[in-house]
């Protein structure tokens, strides 16, 4: 298990990074991931992927690609993945839990 502190708090993160109790998640504790997983800072446009991403999951209980977040937000694909990396970072920065089974396969074996 790993930690991070936010505004004083310690906050739990399982072994890949993810947070432990996605309920608790807000912006600062998004800022603190991010610094976690090597991004200095979020930008309103970051911020603006993130809730979406967030939005997404808690409406159909999936985790979006980032090629589909950027499409839904007329967003190039590179640009978007050029933000994060990779789809995992996002994820966690949105506080959504750990992927389970094949998608977790897919992205590394988490």
């Amino acid at each position: 298990m790993q930690t991070i502190i936010c505004e004083g708090l310690e906050i739990q993160l399982d072994n890949e990074g993810f947070l432990i109790n996605p309920k608790i998640w807000d912006e600062n504790i998004a800022c603190a991931i991010a610094r976690k997983e090597g991004i200095k800072g979020l930008t309103e446009e970051m911020l603006e992927i993130i809730y979406f991403i967030r939005d997404y999951y808690e409406t159909n209980d999936a985790f979006p690609s980032l090629t589909f977040v950027a499409k839904s937000l007329n967003k190039s694909t590179s640009h978007v993945l050029s933000l994060f990396g990779h789809h995992a970072r996002a994820w966690k920065i949105a506080g959504l839990p750990q992927p389970k089974g094949e998608l977790s396969y897919l992205l590394g074996g988490f």
